[in-house]
């Protein structure tokens, strides 16, 4: 079962958190914080890889700490992939944690982008999921699939895993299945990555497993 207080205390740490950004980069009074999302029933695990820039200049760090987590985003990717799991978008709220590989956002061409990406899943991935528990984690995209993974090619592994994956923090350990799919952006919109058979198929599963929770 998840752990509230462990978990409001890890969220509390996140959004305080300015290990990788300036610390005007960071401005609450504003919304502009650390992207990190818990639902009230957090039963789900969604791992991205970091906030677009519009978003996190937006404000959506701060939507999702009042517990908007698509704030008024029409096309946005949370309503992407409650829409391939087939449910209201209302109890995919409930039911999701969300976070990044790197919850800041933080210019790719920046040299030290590999290394900060990395910093922050060291620091906080691994620990949100011995909190929360989740059933079924999520991993959308190469970058965020390669926390759980060595594998290269997306493609190769992209569906859900049979053999739930081992993850502990030295004293506590929980095992669940991680599900690898495309990133729901418009570039592989664009590119019809998410019309090939293996991300269909993906879904597919990915519903009737998850339909108990969702539904």
């Amino acid at each position: 079962m998840p752990r509230p207080d462990e978990i409001a205390t890890l969220l509390a740490e996140i959004r305080s958190c300015h290990d990788c950004t300036k610390e005007s980069s960071i401005d609450a009074s504003k919304g502009i914080l650390p992207l990190v999302f818990c639902g009230s029933d957090p039963q789900i695990m969604v791992v991205s890889e970091v906030p677009p820039k519009t978003k996190w200049l937006a404000g959506k760090g701060g939507a999702w700490q009042n517990g908007d987590l698509y704030q008024n985003d029409i096309g946005g990717i949370q309503r992407e992939l409650c829409r391939w799991l087939g449910c209201e978008e209302k109890r995919f709220q409930e039911k999701v944690f969300w976070i990044q590989r790197m919850n800041c956002w933080i210019e790719h061409s920046n040299k030290k982008f590999m290394k900060t990406r990395q910093h922050c899943s060291n620091k906080f991935l691994n620990r949100c999921i011995i909190a929360v528990e989740p059933k079924m984690i999520i991993a959308l995209g190469k970058p965020a699939a390669k926390y759980f993974t060595s594998v290269d090619r997306l493609e190769d592994i992209v569906g859900v895993r049979e053999k739930p994956s081992l993850f502990n923090d030295g004293e506590r350990k929980h095992s669940c299945r991680v599900a690898y799919l495309y990133h729901p952006s418009r570039q592989n919109k664009a590119t019809g990555l998410h019309e090939s058979t293996e991300h269909a198929d993906a879904i597919t599963e990915l519903r009737k497993i998850l339909s108990p929770i969702l539904l």
